[in-house]
């Protein structure tokens, strides 16, 4: 007999080794923010350089935390479909571009 546990395991190896996603640690998860911080962190500085740069300029030694406050705030008031569709404006630095993955994907266990 098939259990769902290991139909997931099942995708989730299958994802893991064609799909060029990463596998990220759970405890790594914001509960209370819903979101992987470090990885959302990660993303924006991989895909959009030139943004981080002129956006920690901005922001000194709390660009990270600016930028997830900012994040979760845009994720309750828009919707992640919202974000993910059209990004949003961060404190007029530029628009965060959260839709082109690119191979950041992350698959959380």
């Amino acid at each position: 007999m098939h259990k769902e546990s290991d139909f997931e395991q099942s995708i989730e190896q299958s994802l893991l080794l064609h799909g060029d996603y990463v596998k990220s640690d759970p405890l790594a998860f914001d509960k209370k923010l819903a979101i992987f911080p470090d990885e959302v962190i990660a993303f924006v500085q991989d895909t959009q350089p030139e943004l981080w740069e002129r956006f920690s300029a901005l922001n000194n030694r709390n660009a990270k935390a600016v930028l997830i406050e900012s994040l979760v705030r845009e994720l309750r008031t828009k919707g992640m479909l919202s974000i993910l569709r059209s990004g949003y404006m961060c404190f007029h630095t530029g628009k965060m571009d959260v839709h082109s993955y690119g191979k950041r994907e992350s698959l959380s266990a």
